[in-house]
C-alpha cells in the first residue's frame, strides 16, 4: 500500500539523482557522451560492469548502500545482461536512443582499409584466420574486445581512434553483446562464415591430452575433480580457454592458441567458450561415471546436513541485517559483479565461522 508507494517514490528520485551525476560528468568531458562512457568503461569490453557502476557512483561521491547500488543497476539493465552497454548509458544520460548515423563513404572506406590488412596477414600466414582471432583474445575468452581489437589491428598497423573501433564493432557485432566472436570477425575480415574446419591433427590432439589427463588423475589416486580445481584458477566452476593452456602447459603440453579453440569447441557442449566439470570428464574420457556415483555415494547425506546450517546462518543473517537478505548477498558479491563466485562464497562462509 502507502508503504511500497513511498519507497517507489524514493527510488524514482534516487534515480533521478544518478541521471543528474551523469549528465554533470558528461558535461566534465566536453559534453561528449561517447568519450564519457569510454573512461568508465576501463575495460574496453563495451559494456559497464556492476563494479565499474559501483566506481563511478564513489568517483560522484553518492554514498549508497550495496542493495541500493545493485536495485539502481537493474533498473538501468534494460535486456537483463548483468552490464550496461552504451545505449543503456544513453538512458542514463537522458540521451534519446537513436543510432548514430555513420558517414556512409567513410565508414566503407575504414571497413575497406581493416579488411584488406587482414587479408594480407591470413595471406602471409598460410591463410590461419584462426590464430590471429586467437591472438587478439588475449584473454582466451572466445570474444574480442574492443581494447583488444584495437590493439590487435595495432599490430597489423592498422591505427584507430575510440570512435572509429565503436563504429567497426558496432556494425559487426551480430548478437549485440559488444563484443566480437570468431565469426563476426570472420565478416570483418570479408569472410562469410562457413563451416568451421577442424585442424588435421584434432583427433590426435584430443587423444594426448586424454592420455596426459588420465596418467595425472592416476597419480593422483581418484582425483579429476581436484585436477579441475586446480585449471580452474578463479574458482569460477569453469575452465576458461586462458587456464586450461596453462593447465596444459604445466602438464608439458604446448599448444597453439588455435588447438586450443578447436579441443575447446569441440567439447564445450553448451557453447559458451568454457569448460565446466562434465564436459572435462568428456576430455578426461570418463564422462558420466562420476556423476552417477557422486548420486550413490554416503556423502550426500552430510552434504543434506551441511546444506541446512548454511541455509539457518544465512536466515539468521538476513534477519539481522536492515536490508535482508538482498544486503547479505551484496556484501557477499565483493566484487558487484551481481552473483557470487565460489571464493567469495567461501570467504563469507569463513567470517561466519564456518569453516
Amino acid at each position: 500500500g502507502a508503504s511500497r508507494t513511498k519507497q517507489r517514490k524514493s527510488f524514482e528520485r534516487l534515480k533521478d539523482d544518478v541521471r543528474a551525476e551523469v549528465r554533470d560528468l558528461v558535461e566534465k568531458h566536453g559534453g561528449n557522451l561517447k568519450r564519457t562512457f569510454e573512461r568508465v568503461d576501463e575495460s574496453g569490453r563495451g559494456q559497464i560492469s556492476r563494479s565499474q557502476f559501483r566506481r563511478v557512483l564513489s568517483d560522484l561521491r553518492m554514498t549508497l548502500r550495496s542493495s541500493d547500488i545493485n536495485d539502481l543497476f537493474d533498473a538501468f539493465d534494460s535486456d537483463g545482461n548483468g552490464r550496461l552497454d552504451y545505449r543503456e548509458f544513453m538512458d542514463i544520460a537522458g540521451v534519446p536512443v537513436v543510432k548514430e548515423r555513420k558517414t556512409v563513404n567513410g565508414f566503407q572506406k575504414l571497413k575497406d582499409h581493416v579488411q584488406d590488412e587482414i587479408r594480407r596477414f591470413v595471406d602471409r600466414n598460410r591463410g590461419n584466420l584462426k590464430q590471429l582471432f586467437a591472438d587478439m583474445d588475449r584473454d582466451g575468452s572466445g570474444r574480442i574486445t574492443r581494447e583488444e581489437l584495437r590493439r590487435g589491428l595495432r599490430e597489423l598497423n592498422v591505427e584507430l581512434s575510440s570512435a572509429e573501433i565503436y563504429d567497426l564493432v558496432d556494425a559487426f557485432d551480430a548478437d549485440n553483446d559488444g563484443r566480437i566472436d570468431y565469426n563476426e570477425f570472420m565478416e570483418i575480415g570479408g569472410l562469410a562464415p562457413g563451416r568451421r574446419t577442424r585442424a588435421p591433427e584434432a583427433k590426435d590432439l584430443k587423444e594426448t591430452v586424454q592420455a596426459a589427463l588420465r596418467k595425472l588423475s592416476g597419480r593422483h589416486g581418484a582425483g579429476l575433480k581436484r585436477m579441475f580445481a586446480d585449471l580452474d584458477r578463479d574458482g569460477s566452476g569453469r575452465i576458461t580457454r586462458e587456464e586450461f593452456r596453462r593447465g596444459l602447459r604445466d602438464l608439458n603440453i604446448s599448444l597453439s592458441s588455435a588447438s586450443i579453440y578447436d579441443l575447446v569447441e569441440a567439447f564445450d557442449k553448451d557453447g559458451d567458450g568454457r569448460i565446466d566439470y562434465r564436459e572435462f570428464m568428456e576430455i578426461a574420457g570418463i564422462a558420466g561415471i562420476a556423476g552417477v556415483a557422486a548420486r550413490k555415494s554416503p556423502r550426500v547425506s552430510g552434504i543434506h546436513r551441511l546444506k541446512e546450517n548454511v541455509q539457518d546462518v544465512l536466515r539468521r543473517l538476513a534477519d539481522r541485517h536492515g536490508g535482508g537478505l538482498k544486503q547479505v548477498f551484496a556484501d557477499l558479491d565483493r566484487d558487484g559483479s551481481g552473483s557470487i563466485t565460489r571464493e567469495e562464497f567461501r570467504r563469507g562462509l569463513r567470517e561466519l565461522d564456518m569453516d
